[in-house]
């Protein structure tokens, strides 16, 4: 598809640049342009997240919570703790979920649904 192809090209753009208020405008408008409004992931539940995808066609649903799952993956690594905890584990769910019910096996995925597990982790043990 496409638009999966543009997505990741932009998001490696994205990673690019060094300015950490370039990239946090650039990570936003990436969530307008592909999913939706920015505040409204950072905010809803996992359930009204899911439920605002459905307005997606159910054959592009699946590539849409990808890009979503990789949007949030990469907020939280640019938003500080405890903030980004709840950005993981939404993506945790997406990736999770994509993995369940997309047709593609993708390694990459398995190994962020690894990294993303260990930092949940490491975040709850006391210190």
């Amino acid at each position: 598809m496409r638009l999966i192809a543009e997505f990741f090209k932009t998001l490696e753009r994205l990673l690019l640049k060094r300015e950490p208020e370039k990239r946090r405008e650039a990570l936003e408008d990436m969530y307008r342009q592909y999913v939706g409004d920015y505040s409204f992931f950072h905010t809803a539940d996992i359930d009204s997240i899911m439920h605002e995808m459905e307005r997606f066609a159910a054959d592009e649903r699946i590539y849409r919570l990808e890009m979503l799952a990789e949007l949030l993956y990469v907020d939280a690594d640019l938003s500080p703790y405890p903030f980004n905890q709840d950005l993981l584990q939404k993506a945790l769910i997406l990736f999770r979920y994509i993995d369940t019910n997309g047709r593609t096996y993708s390694l990459q995925r398995i190994q962020k649904i690894a990294d993303i597990e260990k930092r949940l982790s490491a975040a709850e043990r006391p210190s």
